[in-house]
């Protein structure tokens, strides 16, 4: 009997043991975060060591959605999903209006590319989170050398620039009240075919977007970030990627550093490039 009760304190104990040193276990409990406490506010880096929601998703959280207006996205957490959620809100996504650069209307949500100085869009990025507003920011992972240790973080892909989902008066009224959302700054543009006119505040349609997002989910080994001037050559047709991890996502084939790729462009912001796509798993559009 004794050696019995002996044996049940010692499982006891390790069970207890276990329970006490899982903090990787715990921190996958990431519905019980507040979304303040998922990003770090002061740092340009995040450890990939320690499981965390991948910061470069966009976040929508119970006090409203992005116009206050009540509406609430429970599936933002993940980005394809988030997408699918306002495809279905918005009824056909192939006919849904989606405006056009520059062609806002007033009151209407919209995807807006903000230019975030001296690279602080990881605290930008937390502070709309925790307004409730949802934001795209793309990471990627980098590995660095520090004090002859060899580091691996997430950064943001492209400096300086976070998307804001939201309307203009949503985003002009935050950048006047609240002084971390005061460090975003629209992107303007003037037309081309009317030099004269005053500059537009450039936005990103729907769509688009959503296009964009689906393609920077895929495997960072596969895809490549381009600067606008990287992606000016002849346009060799549109296509539709039918299978493999970017199924969905369409593209326009140009020669990129003197290969044909399929290339994801938001226009005058940059875009994505996928390394290679088999000719079997594309469709022509």
């Amino acid at each position: 009997m004794e050696k019995s009760r002996n044996a049940l304190d010692i499982r006891e104990c390790a069970a207890n043991s276990c329970l006490a040193v899982s903090p990787r276990f715990i921190l996958h409990r990431t519905d019980q975060q507040p979304a303040s406490a998922t990003s770090s506010i002061d740092s340009l880096h995040q450890d990939i060591d320690v499981p965390a929601p991948d910061i470069c998703k966009p976040q929508t959280i119970a006090c409203g959605n992005i116009s206050g207006a009540g509406e609430h996205l429970p599936e933002a957490g993940n980005p394809i999903k988030a997408i699918a959620g306002r495809q279905r809100g918005a009824g056909n996504p192939a006919t849904a209006h989606s405006p056009a650069p520059g062609e806002a209307a007033q009151g209407a949500l919209c995807w807006y590319p903000m230019r975030v100085t001296y690279n602080r869009q990881l605290r930008v990025k937390a502070n709309l989170d925790r307004l409730g507003v949802e934001n795209f920011l793309p990471m990627r992972d980098h590995t660095e050398r520090r004090n002859g240790r060899i580091r691996h973080c997430r950064r943001p892909a492209i400096s300086n620039l976070i998307f804001v989902r939201s309307t203009m008066e949503r985003i002009t009224e935050l950048k006047h009240t609240d002084p971390v959302s005061a460090l975003m700054r629209y992107m303007t543009r003037r037309p081309v075919d009317r030099p004269d006119a005053p500059a537009e505040i450039l936005t990103v349609p729907e769509r688009e977007m959503d296009n964009f997002i689906k393609a920077t989910a895929g495997p960072e080994s596969e895809y490549t970030y381009l600067r606008p001037d990287e992606m000016r050559g002849h346009e060799h047709g549109r296509v539709l990627i039918c299978s493999g991890p970017f199924a969905g996502v369409e593209g326009t084939i140009k020669r990129i550093h003197g290969t044909r790729r399929v290339v994801i462009e938001l226009n005058g912001i940059g875009g994505v490039c996928i390394n290679f796509i088999p000719r079997s798993s594309m469709i022509e559009i």
